[in-house]
């Protein structure tokens, strides 16, 4: 169980890095879009409505499409007897890194968020918690939420349960973040070809958990 718990932990805090390298990329390179949520890509959506601009609503529309189906997706597969999804879902991600990096940089900029949109839906389906804590691996509002009130109960009640889930939550903002400034500064450098340097982590990722699944048989 220790072996367990700590790769799952370890696995949870490399796909939160690459969360936030996926979002710095984006927000860098592809036209200031967040390609992790959908937050933002459906209030521009209501927007082109008001200026009537249905292209781009379009294009925001089938965005937003893409990643309700890799939700179901992700979602129909777990439910597949035996099918490993994390490993799925690694290599899932991979490939669309992948595509994403080989995309113009000068086509319609929610266009070349496609694959992202996927992949980081298709990642959360998957990679949404460790140890018992539900937790994103794609964007971080409440897991600053989660952190900061943690810490507050801590300091009130004294207790470890809550220490603990501070800790966790923490971590998780942190490993975001230093994906965001590893993706960001990768970006600037290289370009959409930083994408392929996002491998790094997530092949690191398909290592722990195949050395997981080997320590669990």
């Amino acid at each position: 169980m220790k072996t367990k718990c700590s790769f799952d932990r370890a696995i949870h805090m490399d796909m939160t890095l690459v969360g936030g390298w996926l979002g710095a990329y984006a927000i860098l390179l592809r036209g200031g879009n967040f390609g992790s949520a959908q937050t933002g890509n459906l209030i521009e959506m209501m927007l082109d409505i008001v200026e009537w601009d249905l292209f781009d609503l379009g294009v925001r529309l089938l965005a937003a499409v893409i990643f309700a189906l890799a939700l179901v997706l992700s979602t129909l597969l777990s439910h597949r007897a035996g099918l490993p999804m994390k490993t799925v879902t690694l290599l899932v991600e991979a490939a669309g890194m992948v595509v994403a990096a080989l995309l113009p940089t000068d086509m319609n900029a929610v266009v070349a968020l496609y694959p992202i949109f996927f992949i980081s839906s298709f990642q959360w389906g998957t990679f949404n918690g460790a140890e018992g804590y539900s937790c994103s691996t794609i964007f971080s509002t409440n897991n600053l939420r989660q952190s900061v009130t943690a810490w507050v109960e801590y300091r009130v009640t004294g207790e470890t349960t809550f220490r603990d889930k501070a800790v966790f939550y923490t971590q998780t903002v942190c490993c975001f973040l230093l994906g965001a400034l590893l993706g960001g500064a990768c970006s600037l450098r290289l370009g959409v070809r930083a994408m392929l340097l996002g491998l790094i982590p997530v092949g690191s990722a398909l290592i722990m958990n195949e050395l997981q699944r080997k320590a669990e048989q």
